[in-house]
C-alpha cells in the first residue's frame, strides 16, 4: 500500500505482482457484479460489488477510483480524494 499527495489529491494505491489486467479489464472491474473468470472472486465468495462501491464513494467525495497495469508486470488499484 502506498499513500501519495498529487496536485491537491491524496492517493491510496495497492500494487501486486500478479498477471495484471487484460485489455479493457481495468475499467470493467468497477462494474457491478463483474468477477474475473480465473482470478480474485473466482472462488464464488465474491458478488462483484466491492470495487463498484469504492468507485461510487470516491466519486461522491469528488475523487476517483482507478486501475492500471504496472510497468514490468502486476496491477495497481487506487483511489484519489481531494485534500
Amino acid at each position: 500500500m502506498r499513500v501519495a499527495v498529487r496536485g491537491g489529491f491524496v492517493a491510496f494505491e495497492v500494487d501486486d505482482s500478479g498477471s495484471g489486467f487484460a485489455a479493457g479489464e481495468e475499467r470493467r472491474i468497477f462494474e457491478p457484479f463483474y468477477r474475473r473468470a480465473n482470478g480474485a472472486g473466482a472462488d464464488g465468495k465474491s458478488v462483484g460489488l466491492g470495487l463498484t462501491l469504492v468507485k461510487r464513494i470516491a466519486e461522491a467525495h469528488g475523487g476517483r477510483a482507478y486501475a492500471e497495469n504496472r510497468e514490468g508486470g502486476g496491477a495497481r488499484v487506487g483511489v484519489e480524494l481531494a485534500i
